[in-house]
């Protein structure tokens, strides 16, 4: 696959792509976050960009605390095979971002707890991670781990200062970066929001950037 240019307005993670996945947590039967999010983050392809929906909701009017997606496609609308769960994030609010992505977030039922993502099938390689949390302005944000088999790749916090939502995506802003997390064969990928400043845990979305393939 020709690789293609990573976009970014930090300087952090740019470099060369292979395949990208796009994922938006959200509420998406609730008619505040009808608006899909395509095209462009941190990262991107083209602004066209595909984004996988993970939605709370379970489709009879009530809440998930846990759910899964199967098969993602990667930016380009193709399948990958790769899977995401999700545990312990029934709650889905608003923040006024312009962005639809970072517009809704999720978050736990109980204020102390925390969501994982489970990632499942990733094709063995490198990968960068661009987690997505910020809940209310000024007030939640989210602290996340990203862990691979039995190795963590430390804990990073999104900030509560002014202009986290501002689209010119910061990191340390809107979202935290973990770069060139190795994943082997049949390796899972854990990555854990836990509560921020507030005591609660929150999360936006995510990208999952494509850096090697293991031959």
């Amino acid at each position: 696959l020709a690789a293609l240019l990573l976009l970014g307005s930090t300087g952090l993670g740019q470099g060369v792509i292979q395949r990208l996945v796009n994922v938006d947590f959200t509420a998406a039967e609730n008619p505040a976050f009808t608006e899909r999010k395509v095209g462009f983050a941190a990262v991107g392809q083209t602004v066209n960009d595909v984004w996988n929906v993970y939605s709370r909701d379970d489709g009879r009017g009530g809440f998930s605390s846990n759910g899964a997606l199967v098969n993602l496609k990667w930016a380009d609308g193709q399948v990958s095979g790769i899977g995401l769960s999700v545990r312990n994030a029934a709650g889905a609010w608003f923040t006024n971002s312009r962005d639809p992505m970072m517009n809704s977030y999720l978050y736990p039922a109980g204020r102390t707890e925390n969501i994982t993502v489970t990632l499942t099938n990733l094709p063995p390689g490198g990968y960068d991670f661009y987690v997505y949390a910020h809940g209310l302005p000024g007030s939640e944000n989210g602290v996340l781990e990203v862990r691979c088999g039995s190795k963590s790749y430390g804990e990073k916090a999104t900030t509560t200062a002014a202009g986290w939502n501002a689209t010119n995506w910061v990191a340390g802003r809107q979202y935290v970066l973990f770069e060139n997390i190795a994943v082997a064969a049949a390796q899972e990928v854990l990555v854990t929001s836990k509560p921020g400043i507030s005591g609660l845990a929150v999360i936006n979305g995510m990208q999952i950037a494509s850096r090697w393939t293991a031959l």
